[in-house]
């Protein structure tokens, strides 16, 4: 080999060294580039006056002492952080909530308690007191005619004081008079004068029409029963009179006043109908008012006289209520008076027991 050759090797050696060096620089050159980390945006503390945010290409200006804001950096493209040198980027303001404020809520609060007893509602039959049954809540709702039934925490009152006003039909009643002995004079003919006397027995009864009354009474009731004071009067003309089975017509009439003390019981019926059962005990004072009549052998008979006694009444009937206040009823009477006592013909005769009968039509009025 030539020495000018050998003088040329070391700059050949020298290209192709460096021409590896470009080789392998070119290509790691782009993973480099890929692992290299991308700028973090930062928080600057903005307490402090003159705190800068810094980010790759930026400078952020400081925030204004007044507010708390939160500085949030955008991070800019390549080719933007190349033509700009700051970037001041929108603030966002929170507002500190205190304790104080979560205090107050509390205490603005209202605590859950246990809620209070709901009334209790009873279906009740309008117009009346009387509770409704299933079977006619469902028959009432089932028709589009019926009334709606009412709603209330508590069943209306019933209990409490009432009045009544009660006429009546008084039927017809006989008064049996027996016991007695009477002195007659004896007379031979008629037109003749008297030529003794003698004693005979008699026997009488006096026959009515149907009459009528009146009864006034003031009362209390207590649920299904009441309790009542009542007073009455009764009058029957006397339509015949009859002396030892010998029947003569009569003027007059028949009266009697009645003091009672009364006590009842209303069934229950679920309805404004209530059927009813009561009786009382009282005075009874019968009188018996210009009765006069003939009467073969004895006469003239006169009768005007009272007598007072022990009276005892049994009732029974069916009322209605109108309304919760008012209410009708109907009823049957028995009413007996022993004890009686009247002068015929300056004799006492005693009165077996006097049953009368008769049909009530009244109102009763609660308060």
């Amino acid at each position: 080999m030539k020495y000018s050759q050998l003088i040329l090797l070391p700059f050949a050696a020298l290209s192709w060294a460096t021409a590896m060096t470009l080789a392998v620089h070119a290509s790691v050159s782009p993973l480099v580039k890929a692992d290299s980390p991308k700028p973090e945006a930062k928080v600057a503390p903005t307490g402090t006056p003159g705190a800068t945010l810094r980010s790759l290409g930026l400078d952020i200006a400081p925030t204004p002492e007044t507010a708390t804001p939160l500085a949030v950096s955008t991070p800019a493209t390549p080719g933007e952080a190349r033509g700009l040198e700051t970037q001041v980027v929108e603030a966002v303001s929170i507002t500190p909530v205190e304790q104080s404020h979560f205090d107050a809520a509390a205490a603005a609060a209202t605590p859950v308690t246990k809620a209070d007893a709901l009334p209790v509602v009873q279906l009740v039959e309008p117009g009346t007191g009387n509770a409704w049954s299933p079977a006619q809540l469902a028959s009432a709702l089932a028709s589009s005619n019926a009334d709606i039934a009412q709603a209330t925490p508590s069943g209306p009152a019933t209990s409490g004081w009432y009045v009544a006003l009660t006429p009546e039909l008084v039927f017809g009643y006989d008064i049996d008079l027996d016991g007695g002995d009477v002195t007659i004079p004896v007379v031979p003919a008629p037109g003749l004068p008297a030529v003794g006397t003698t004693t005979i027995p008699v026997d009488a009864s006096l026959d009515t029409d149907t009459g009528f009354g009146i009864n006034a009474a003031v009362g209390y009731r207590f649920d299904n029963i009441r309790a009542e004071f009542e007073v009455g009067y009764n009058n029957n003309s006397v339509d015949s009179v009859s002396v030892n089975d010998i029947e003569t017509s009569v003027d007059g009439d028949i009266d009697n006043w009645k003091f009672l003390l009364n006590g009842y019981y209303d069934i229950p019926t679920n309805s404004r109908f209530s059927p009813y059962v009561g009786g009382g005990v009282g005075l009874a004072i019968v009188s018996a008012n210009d009765v006069s009549a003939t009467v073969p052998i004895l006469g003239d008979v006169d009768i005007d006289d009272s007598s007072t006694s022990f009276l005892f009444q049994f009732k029974a009937g069916v009322g209605y209520d109108i309304t919760d206040a008012l209410n009708t009823f109907l009823g049957y009477r028995l009413m007996g008076i022993p004890g009686q006592s009247f002068e015929v013909l300056d004799s006492d005769l005693d009165a077996d027991t006097v049953f009368i009968h008769s049909l009530q039509l009244g109102v009763r009025y609660t308060f």
